[in-house]
């Protein structure tokens, strides 16, 4: 599997280096992102972690880390994000998330293993690299147990094109 990777990866440099740039900058768009997160029911909060990879123009591969939420919960999510529009100013997303959930509470009779979380979010713009990121999602399973459980959020994203 480890050598399988390794070859992908020469792949994509030597295809990276034979590109002309206007192709390697559409060939190369990633955004990594980190911020706060609170819920609108119970008080709890935590952080988040992320990164994208987009595969099509407007639709990029995403994996997901979240810490804190009830009694040192993580929850690990992957998926996609579909980009609805953009503006030099901004772009507003959408993303649907599957994943798991450990370190919740032993107490929670509901609780899931298994994590699904659909959300909504806009990055806005402070310079080319930099952004804010404003996010609310619905999440059902984990801590959040078989209930959906509104998310606020909000972060700083790093983009790479």
């Amino acid at each position: 599997m480890a050598e399988m990777l390794g070859r992908a990866a020469i792949v994509a440099a030597i295809l990276a280096i034979m590109a002309s740039p206007a192709a390697a900058r559409r060939l190369v768009h990633a955004q990594a992102s980190g911020g706060g997160m609170f819920t609108t029911i119970v008080p709890a909060g935590g952080l988040y972690l992320d990164g994208a990879w987009a595969v099509l123009p407007t639709t990029s591969a995403v994996g997901e880390v979240q810490f804190g939420w009830m009694g040192g919960e993580v929850v690990g999510l992957g998926g996609v994000r579909q980009q609805f529009f953009r503006t030099s100013k901004s772009d507003v997303y959408g993303q649907l998330l599957l994943g798991f959930a450990g370190g919740y509470p032993r107490r929670c009779d509901l609780c899931s293993t298994r994590v699904t979380e659909l959300g909504l979010g806009a990055n806005v713009a402070i310079n080319d690299q930099w952004a804010v990121r404003v996010r609310a999602d619905m999440r059902v399973g984990g801590g959040a147990a078989d209930l959906p459980f509104p998310t606020l959020g909000g972060g700083i994203t790093r983009t790479w094109r």
